[in-house]
């Protein structure tokens, strides 16, 4: 048995083993890297997918304040017009406003307290004070007034919330 070099070389590196091993992806760990895979992707795309037409951001106090005063807007168009409410819905607004604005316990609050606790406040600037004040007053105006002068208290107290709602804005983002 004398063989040649070249014969024995070939012989050593002949394989050991007669099968063949499968292709990776056929392989456990490579099906499990596919799902894996394909789930990541699906999640990537429904997360694009839902931020692009499902997602709305949080409001800012601005827009929250101004879709609350369109709501007290459409509260004073409907006839007839239920002054109680739209008072007192006034009212609440501006102390969800002053909540939302600086954290302050204030819903829990009637009228005069809430007066005499702004009162003692330097975050509100001075001038807005006699609106607020008149703001706070229309709530006892409505036990006692008649309907033209409630329907131009309704307008004063729309007005005067626009005003302060858009100058506590200026004044706490100026600080």
């Amino acid at each position: 048995m004398n063989t040649s070099p070249a014969a024995q070389l070939t012989e050593s590196f002949t394989r050991l083993y007669s099968y063949q091993l499968p292709a990776w992806w056929q392989t456990t760990a490579g099906m499990l890297a596919i799902a894996a895979g394909v789930v990541a992707l699906s999640l990537v795309i429904g997360g694009i997918v839902w931020y692009r037409w499902f997602y709305r951001p949080p409001l800012t106090l601005e827009q929250w304040a101004a879709r609350e005063l369109d709501a007290l807007s459409t509260l004073l168009a409907r006839q007839p017009v239920n002054y109680k409410r739209f008072f007192g819905a006034a009212t609440f607004f501006f102390k969800q406003y002053l909540v939302r604005l600086h954290n302050w316990k204030v819903l829990d609050k009637t009228d005069d307290e809430l007066w005499e606790f702004i009162n003692g406040r330097e975050e509100i600037p001075h001038n807005i004070r006699p609106a607020i004040k008149e703001l706070l007053s229309y709530a006892q105006i409505v036990k006692f007034a008649d309907a033209q002068a409630l329907a131009e208290k309704a307008e004063e107290a729309q007005h005067y919330l626009g005003v302060v709602t858009q100058t506590l804005s200026l004044t706490k983002t100026q600080r």
